[in-house]
């Protein structure tokens, strides 16, 4: 392709974007389950306070992975209650910037550097598995993000019992 020249998946908006991954059935519709919404996101806290703990013992690797996994659980809740579920990355991330990034409400706007982090999460968490080490750098980043990521996602939730008090704002260690 020549300078100037974009290729038509660049062109296409996140609107469609969405509505392609509705069609294209990598989005599904269900119904909203608050319950077992309520459910995936107290895994997503005993994941946080899994990677709080294996951060302070040392272990990188797998704070890397539990702190990755409360992020990943807590944005396929985030869709779920939206009555949509996911068949794949690409399509939770589609959702997310649909419901949460492009919305047209302001309070359930969500800054869209935490995309970002989920993908560098991902590729992070991804690397563990292929047998790199994870650095405490990474760990401590990772750790980070998905504290934001909680913290956020509960106040735009709005989900009775899961208020962004109840993810701690403290990083251990």
């Amino acid at each position: 392709m020549g300078s100037g020249s974009s290729s038509p998946n660049q062109e296409v908006s996140a609107m469609s974007q969405f509505d392609g991954a509705v069609a294209g059935r990598k989005l599904v519709k269900i119904e909203s389950n608050p319950q077992a919404a309520a459910g995936e996101l107290e895994t997503a806290l005993s994941e946080l306070a899994r990677a709080r703990r294996s951060f302070l013992s040392g272990d990188f690797d797998d704070t890397v992975e539990q702190a990755y996994f409360s992020m990943l659980h807590c944005a396929k809740v985030a869709l779920g209650l939206r009555g949509f579920r996911n068949t794949n990355l690409w399509s939770l991330e589609v959702g997310l910037r649909h419901w949460f990034i492009d919305s047209v409400v302001p309070a359930d706007r969500l800054p869209s550097a935490h995309l970002g982090h989920m993908r560098d999460g991902k590729t992070i968490k991804d690397s563990v598995h292929e047998g790199k080490r994870a650095q405490r750098s990474e760990a401590r980043n990772l750790l980070i993000w998905a504290h934001d990521f909680l913290r956020v996602m509960f106040s735009r939730l709005r989900l009775q019992g899961f208020e962004a008090e109840r993810v701690p704002t403290q990083l251990p260690g």
